[in-house]
């Protein structure tokens, strides 16, 4: 199946990504109690979801965006569909299966969304299954720990940090934090049956503003 050009490299990429959704209906929600939420410990067990359906233009566009024409040339996603026509048919696959940039950043997406505040501390996910032009999929995170302290803190042990203080001091964390850990479990199933494409953690850090 011959994947669909992409856009000139005159056309800017948020205008090529835009103009594409515009004609196009492929995502359903956002949903979860995690949207909104109050930062701090009553984050725990909250979840946030998406529906999403990509096409053989969402990878032509991620990787573009990611790659640059630099790594486009003779590859599925190269803007000049006459080379990238090559690539195709010497690959028995050819554009059927998406590149995982798209599940990472779909799933970075509804992290962001969700928590707006947050700051990317570490992630994984570990692919299970392709996944397939035109399958829909639901990408589900759910905050599973939340620990207080500040960046620098989180990122040695926040665990240890709050045992810790809890010993020391009877309090969790004394004085004013200056933020919380938090560790989200992410996965990505086929809507259709709900059958596992990826899963993994994503651990952010989320300042207090009010008493950084």
């Amino acid at each position: 199946m011959p994947a669909p050009a992409c856009n000139s490299s005159s056309e800017h990429p948020y205008e090529s990504i835009s103009n594409y959704n515009r004609n196009t209906n492929n995502s359903i929600g956002p949903d979860g109690d995690l949207f909104h939420s109050k930062i701090g410990p009553s984050l725990l067990g909250k979840r946030a979801s998406i529906q999403r359906r990509f096409d053989a233009r969402s990878n032509a566009i991620g990787l573009l965006t990611c790659g640059g024409e630099g790594l486009a040339k003779h590859a599925s996603f190269d803007p000049q569909y006459d080379r990238a026509r090559d690539w195709i048919h010497n690959h028995p696959v050819g554009p059927a299966v998406l590149s995982p940039v798209l599940i990472n950043g779909l799933v970075g997406a509804l992290v962001e969304a969700s928590l707006p505040q947050s700051v990317p501390m570490s992630n994984n996910m570990k692919h299970a299954r392709p996944l397939v032009v035109g399958v829909e999929i639901c990408a589900r995170i759910e905050v599973v720990s939340v620990y207080p302290g500040g960046k620098e803190d989180c990122i040695e042990n926040a665990t240890s940090i709050a045992s810790s203080a809890l010993e020391t001091t009877g309090e969790e964390y004394p004085g004013k934090t200056r933020g919380y850990s938090v560790g989200l479990k992410t996965e990505v199933i086929r809507v259709c049956d709900g059958v596992g494409i990826a899963e993994g953690t994503h651990n952010i850090w989320i300042p207090n503003y009010l008493h950084m």
